[in-house]
């Protein structure tokens, strides 16, 4: 990951308020090093930008002198590969118990009709060296996290080698086992309690879903209100800087954490230094391991980089500004974020942070949005 690396907030001010030197722009690089003979995760400062000269390995936090650990690191497209070559084969061993106990199967279905789907969770260990994933099965749906099956595989990850991947423990309908061959062998023999779900049609499953369910509150469907702006729009984006009435900001988003505003000040007075999210993090609780065990932090899953693009006229009005953002996450090169903020003003003389199903906004006096699916 590259992303740009904040200066100190004192040499900022000093820039912005005193005239003197702006300070020199640098970038924060993470690489992950599962090449060396002890893997590890580093961090380096690198400038100064547009044209780098030089590079400093840092700890973060600073106070730390270690790096780190290597089983800390975000799970990446290529290990999801073989973590996920590791579910095909263990669901072809448990194809018999799958069928018998759910209609459905995870190797041989049709997706969206008789398909089962597996979806990991974090933390991945609590000890250094530790990196077990659980993913948990469910039902092919939308909202597919209201249709559990009683089935949750852990997977053991932590060999350099990924011949070395294998499944540590697989629990079923409350019951615990240390291998798919041995589960079958109990599931066949009857030493466990089987369960049988039933095959639901679609449309006994879609309370999960985001469609409209009842009678129709129009005989004929209309067009919704939109909105109308006679003498164009009553602010001015110059870049990534936002300009309304007495109101100036900066806006940026970052790869991690998501949208963040700098600079914010109304009448030419400083209001807000930064506005931004620093992490989200959610806790679970619930029955069987994966529920029980589950932390998510927001930061992991880079918030702003898989950021899914606005859709004019549906998440923001038709004559919003949009702007794209450019990361550089998981991959070789750069890539940019089509349309993953959205400037409109409202009508409404109050405004507030909104959560929303599928999307997630950030609301100040303009109001910006950003979609995250």
């Amino acid at each position: 990951m590259i992303d740009l690396l904040l200066p100190l907030k004192d040499a900022v001010l000093e820039h912005l308020d005193l005239g003197s030197r702006q300070p020199e722009r640098t970038a924060h690089v993470v690489i992950v090093r599962g090449d060396r003979s002890v893997r590890r995760v580093e961090e380096y400062h690198v400038g100064p930008l547009q044209r780098p000269s030089y590079h400093i390995k840092v700890t973060n936090p600073s106070y730390t002198k270690s790096n780190i650990p290597y089983n800390f690191k975000p799970v990446d497209d290529v290990e999801y590969k073989f973590l996920y070559r590791i579910l095909r084969e263990t669901s072809e061993v448990l194809y018999p118990l799958l069928y018998e106990s759910y209609g459905l199967t995870y190797h041989n279905c049709t997706k969206n009709v008789d398909c089962i789907i597996f979806h990991d969770i974090s933390p991945r260990g609590i000890r250094e060296g530790e990196r077990q994933s659980w993913f948990g099965a469910y039902r092919d749906v939308e909202g597919f996290y209201l249709h559990p099956l009683g089935l949750e595989m852990q997977l053991d990850h932590s060999s350099r080698d990924v011949k070395h991947w294998y499944v540590y423990r697989i629990v079923y309908n409350g019951h615990f086992a240390y291998s798919p061959e041995n589960l079958m062998k109990r599931y066949t023999q009857g030493s466990i309690e089987k369960i049988t779900l039933p095959f639901y049609e679609e449309k006994e499953t879609s309370y999960s879903s985001l469609w409209r369910r009842g009678d129709r509150e129009m005989e004929r469907p209309l067009q919704g209100p939109k909105l109308v702006e006679p003498d164009g729009h009553r602010y001015r984006v110059d870049g990534l800087h936002l300009t309304y009435m007495k109101w100036n900001m900066n806006l940026k988003m970052r790869s991690s954490s998501g949208l963040q505003i700098f600079d914010i000040r109304f009448n030419d007075e400083r209001i807000i230094y930064e506005l931004s999210f620093q992490e989200v993090a959610i806790f679970y609780s619930g029955y069987g391991p994966l529920a029980d065990l589950v932390n998510t932090y927001g930061n992991s899953y880079m918030m702003g980089a898989t950021s899914s693009e606005l859709i004019p006229g549906i998440d923001c009005p038709e004559t919003s500004t949009f702007l794209h953002s450019d990361h550089f996450v998981n991959s070789e090169k750069p890539f940019r974020a089509k349309n993953t903020i959205c400037i409109l003003k409202t009508m409404q003389t109050f405004h507030y942070v909104t959560p929303f199903i599928k999307r997630r906004f950030w609301q100040i006096p303009l109001i910006w949005r950003v979609r995250k699916l």
